[in-house]
Order: structure tokens, then C-alpha cells, then sequence
């Protein structure tokens, strides 16, 4: 997906994760890689691979902040709440890539286990 596409969270929320990889493997996948055509998988695996480089940045701009961590506590908290103030977060890195995308796949994935790993790896009071 370009940056001018439609990113409509309701899209993105309906995708599946495989789905969202693609998207996400799409705009960070090497041009000029192949001269063949890229298979779906191939930027699924790419886009896969790309956010768990960025596991521990993302966890350190997510996981402290004080939104987030009330969402997480509040069980009827809405999705599309968390998916906006994470899109919030990560666009804020300016990294090039949809933060749309990556919100929803974090969402989708687990903030939760997101911010468990970065507050063991923390530490207490985290």
C-alpha cells in the first residue's frame, strides 16, 4: 500500500494478519530485488520481518505511555480506541511505512504481550 491509498482502519481492521504483513512487506520489501514477481508470501515474510526488528522501539514508545496502559487495563475498552492512539505512536517515528498498517497488526497481534515483554525486560515499576 502507498501512502496514497485508502488506509481506513475499518479495511484494516478487517483484514487478517497475513493480510496486514503483505501490506506492511509491500512497502519495505527492496525494490529492484527481483526481476521475477514477487510472491504474496515473500512480502508477507518481509513485512513479518520488519516489525519484529522494530519489536523493542515500538515497545518503548507504545508500552509507558499512560493511554495506552489505561486501555489495556480497561476490559471494555474499545479496539478502534487502542488501534488510533497506537497509530498516534507510531507515526510519530516517522519511519515511512503505513502507521495505520502497523497499528493494527500490533493491535491485532497483542499489545499486551507487546508491553508484558517490554516491562519484563524493564523491570519492576515499568
Amino acid at each position: 500500500m502507498t501512502p496514497f491509498e485508502d488506509v481506513s482502519l475499518d479495511r484494516l481492521l478487517d483484514c487478517s494478519v497475513d493480510r496486514l504483513y503483505e501490506e506492511l512487506g509491500r512497502e519495505v520489501y527492496p525494490s529492484g530485488r527481483s526481476a521475477l514477481p514477487v510472491e504474496t508470501r515473500e512480502y508477507a515474510r518481509a513485512g513479518r520481518a520488519w516489525l519484529m526488528s522494530r519489536r523493542d522501539a515500538l515497545a518503548a514508545v507504545i508500552c509507558p505511555n499512560t493511554v495506552v496502559k489505561a486501555l489495556l487495563r480497561d476490559d471494555g475498552a474499545k479496539r478502534a480506541i487502542l488501534v488510533a492512539k497506537v497509530f498516534d505512536l507510531v507515526a510519530s517515528l516517522h519511519w515511512g511505512v503505513s502507521p495505520a498498517t502497523v497499528a493494527v497488526l500490533l493491535v491485532k497481534e497483542g499489545v499486551n504481550s507487546l508491553c508484558h515483554d517490554y516491562n519484563e525486560k524493564a523491570g519492576p515499576g515499568k
